[in-house]
């Protein structure tokens, strides 16, 4: 017959934020319900739980994946209304939409509230107020995520992960290749180690890096030529990270593919002090759940987790549910 469960929704220290009801008909196994809440409420919730029932499989943990981060948008000033599908907005939005709360409004409008990531495509910023508050923010923990484009390939500035040669390098130009570039697979200790790299996505044009000797270890992502892709750096508590190509597919069709949506994933995951355990580095178990859905001290016998394997790794007495982490 029908039935109708309560969902409780808890925080980490056990305080329940809300409740939804979740209906079953007859003989299914599974439901929806909605929780209708404000982005900053919703990422304190850490545990769903089936009201009344005192089972692990009547409890499912939440962690910063299932965070949505608020993501400031800012396009270059001179992108207009009249070609929304080619800008680079559109690529973010369709990209991040899915896993983020995007915002869109100046610098000082986004950086009023509370902001995880701010994505500025193709927009230098200038000396000024503007520069100075920006600065502040990545200090304090943001993270400022840029794409190049033809502006900032021409006024670069110093709110970069590295330095950048003059102009872009591209296919015909001065600094060219024969071929549109392929990238090169992801390092197991980049942020985007794991992610398959499709063959058919390519790079016909570029900002360069300058050589230097902290540019090997501020790469997170190369071509197959070994110019970096993807550069960032810590600053404070914060980081910065460069695409060296365009948010839109004027200079790559990285933006067209699935990989992209993967790639500003984890670079919003890695924001607002997410730890970063990259490669094989072990993830130790902090709590473990009983099966009474009770989290506690793990006991003797269960196992670290490799960071990289985390998420082909079933539940079992070695590796129960619980909280993971360095």
């Amino acid at each position: 017959r029908a039935q109708a469960l309560a969902v409780l929704a808890r925080t980490g220290d056990g305080r329940a934020l809300a409740r939804a009801t979740l209906p079953l008909a007859a003989g299914a196994a599974s439901g929806e319900a909605t929780l209708e809440l404000p982005l900053e409420i919703r990422n304190q919730i850490t545990r769903l739980e089936i009201e009344g029932e005192e089972s692990a499989g009547a409890a499912f943990l939440l962690d910063e994946r299932f965070r949505r981060r608020p993501v400031g948008l800012i396009g270059p000033a001179e992108q207009g209304a009249g070609t929304p599908l080619l800008g680079p907005l559109y690529y973010l939005e369709r990209a991040l939409s899915p896993s983020a709360e995007l915002r869109q409004g100046s610098v000082a409008q986004l950086l009023s509230r509370q902001l995880s990531v701010l994505v500025l495509a193709d927009r230098p910023v200038a000396e000024g107020q503007e520069r100075t508050a920006l600065a502040r923010w990545v200090e304090e923990g943001g993270t400022l995520l840029r794409f190049a484009g033809p502006r900032l390939a021409e006024t670069p500035d110093p709110l970069l992960p590295v330095r950048l040669r003059a102009g872009e390098r591209q296919l015909g130009g001065a600094l060219s290749w024969e071929q549109p570039q392929r990238l090169a697979p992801f390092a197991d200790s980049s942020p985007f180690a794991g992610l398959a790299v499709p063959g058919e996505v390519t790079v016909a044009t570029q900002v360069l890096a300058e050589p230097g000797p902290l540019l090997s270890e501020r790469t997170w992502a190369r071509l197959a030529d070994g110019t970096p892709l993807v550069t960032a750096e810590t600053r404070g508590a914060g980081r910065i990270v460069l695409f060296h190509v365009t948010a839109n597919a004027d200079w790559s069709n990285l933006p067209l593919s699935g990989l992209f949506i993967g790639m500003l994933q984890r670079v919003v995951a890695l924001s607002s002090g997410v730890a970063g355990a990259e490669g094989e580095a072990p993830l130790a178990p902090l709590e473990v759940m009983d099966g009474f859905g009770r989290l506690g001290p793990a006991p003797g016998g269960v196992g670290a987790i490799a960071a990289n394997r985390f998420a082909e790794t079933a539940p079992g007495p070695r590796h129960p549910p619980g909280w993971y982490g360095l």
